[in-house]
């Protein structure tokens, strides 16, 4: 079948076009994918940090109730522990789908995933909050609840009035009942020799270590989405110059052709800056600053 490939806009008569070769068509479908994907991943990224920013806003709703309100029946105090734990859980789950979907992500962009997988174990390697959460999250998927603990404290401001917080832990005892918590990480946290485990410090310096494995992905990929970028740029700004800044429907497109006219599109791909302005500002929005575990927030 005889076709041309051209720079167009869509919905327009035929004729007033930029002819190109398959060659760039393909390069700007490459483009066009590998910029869609790579969104897809900061996308995943922004769920899990936005998933994990509900969970500190929670705790410091529920520690601001506690200091104005006085309710500490069995009943409240298990409403509040299912609430951090549904909170928990949904930083489980889209931690899960990131640590997941990343790699095919980087697979179908031609990327290298090895780097992911080295970047990942170096994390479950050093960091001993990496490794309770993800034996946690385990166990929460399959066996029982993330936090079977939750208490209330509260501690004194330089003399002039106190602070009050919220603790969700693990009690030692249960875990070790049941036997179905991950047994290394288990004897490393029975090492502990303490009766509860907070889990806000590690789960702190679990989200630092994925913020870390994010930054990684971000050098793995930020020199070819950079070309990609450039390539979409020219490819509109070749539009812009022949068919007017305001115009609308860019594209590029494979046209199919009999006896030398054009009848009809076999192939097209829409040229839009809109992908590109989202992918940078989740990136700027989630700089994935290092040390971000060891600060805190307060309303003092």
């Amino acid at each position: 079948m005889d076709s041309k490939f051209a720079l167009l806009r869509l919905g327009i008569e035929a004729g007033d076009e930029i002819a190109i070769s398959g060659e760039r068509f393909q390069a700007l479908r490459t483009a066009r994918d590998g910029i869609s994907r790579m969104l897809g991943v900061e996308e995943k990224f922004d769920t899990l940090m936005g998933n994990y920013a509900e969970l500190e806003a929670e705790l410091l709703t529920l520690a601001a109730e506690a200091l104005l309100f006085t309710e500490l029946s069995w009943d409240h105090m298990m409403g509040v522990l299912a609430l951090v734990n549904r909170r928990l859980l949904n930083v489980f789950s889209a931690a899960r789908m990131y640590l997941d979907h990343v790699p095919h992500d980087l697979s179908a962009m031609s990327l290298e995933r090895a780097t992911f997988k080295s970047a990942t174990g170096a994390q479950y390697d050093a960091h001993l909050g990496y490794r309770v959460m993800e034996a946690l999250r385990n166990y929460a998927q399959h066996r029982g609840v993330a936090a079977n603990s939750l208490s209330y404290a509260w501690s004194r401001n330089d003399g002039t009035g106190r602070t009050h917080t919220i603790e969700f832990s693990l009690k030692m005892a249960d875990l070790q009942a049941d036997g179905e918590f991950k047994k290394k990480v288990l004897d490393e946290l029975v090492a502990l020799k303490s009766p509860e485990v907070s889990l806000k410090a590690p789960l702190r310096e679990y989200m630092a270590s994925l913020n870390a494995i994010h930054r990684s992905v971000r050098q793995t990929t930020g020199q070819v989405v950079d070309q990609w970028n450039s390539m979409l740029n020219v490819a509109l700004d070749e539009c812009r110059a022949r068919f007017g800044t305001d115009a609308v429907g860019l594209a590029a497109a494979r046209i199919r052709l009999e006896n030398g006219e054009p009848r009809g599109l076999l192939d097209s791909i829409y040229l839009l800056e809109d992908p590109w302005r989202r992918l940078n500002r989740l990136a700027q929005r989630n700089r994935c600053s290092p040390g971000f575990e060891v600060h805190s927030v307060s309303s003092r």
